[in-house]
């Protein structure tokens, strides 16, 4: 078995079965020909910190997703935090699930399940209505805060783990005022089942995904990671 865990500040990234080992040159692919050769057993998308209201490329970027799911035959798309930037949604029927999600990632091949977790940018809002977004639109598969999905295909089998990291990050529990559901988690009983899950899990790939990274170059605070 093989496990990897993806997280982290990028805007769009391609999994897949096949994509692990490829060169570095096929991952600036820019033709269908070539997006082709990015084609897995399991083909996925990992997308984070989205919420720009279409801006800052977010649009172009979106609709070059659109192309290349038809060219890789896109499986589905993690939606792995911040969604909304900066203050979450208010409720399901907030706007900004319609700027940021609906009107910005409506390319044809994109109309598939997309697997969300929280952010902490969903935690300065109602964390609530992120997950029962998924009774107003089709494609927003969010069971729980976190949660498992196995996938199969010609023989390959797949496990993602959707991690809700914002609670194990101390300065978001402790600061209820700004993150006001983070302190109301139980993080130790995520951990409790996250072990579970892995001693469990028999897939040929088991990918943990979560917004915050435990290994990362950045410039932000080393405490987040050492937290995780």
């Amino acid at each position: 078995m093989k496990r990897m865990r993806f997280s982290g500040n990028g805007i769009v990234a391609l999994i897949a079965t096949a994509i692990m080992l490829i060169s570095g040159l096929q991952l600036h692919a820019q033709t269908p020909t070539e997006w082709k050769k990015l084609k897995g057993d399991v083909t996925l998308y990992m997308a984070n910190d989205l919420g720009r209201n279409g801006y800052y490329d977010q649009k172009p970027i979106a609709e070059l997703m659109g192309n290349m799911a038809k060219a890789t035959g896109l499986e589905c798309v993690l939606a792995v935090g911040d969604i909304h930037h900066f203050n979450g949604v208010a409720s399901v029927n907030d706007p900004l699930w319609t700027t940021n999600f609906e009107q910005v990632y409506s390319h044809p091949e994109l109309m598939l399940d997309w697997f969300p977790v929280l952010g902490n940018h969903e935690y300065r809002g109602n964390t609530q209505a992120v997950l029962d977004y998924g009774k107003v639109s089709r494609r927003w598969m969010m069971p729980a805060r976190y949660y498992t999905k196995a996938f199969e295909n010609k023989g390959t089998t797949l496990r993602i783990v959707f991690l809700d990291t914002t609670p194990l990050i101390d300065r978001y529990r402790e600061n209820s005022e700004k993150y006001p559901d983070a302190c109301k988690q139980d993080y130790q009983a995520q951990l409790d089942w996250l072990d579970r899950t892995l001693k469990t899990a028999n897939e040929d790939w088991v990918i943990v995904v979560g917004h915050h990274p435990i290994y990362a170059e950045t410039s932000k605070a080393e405490y987040e990671r050492t937290d995780m």
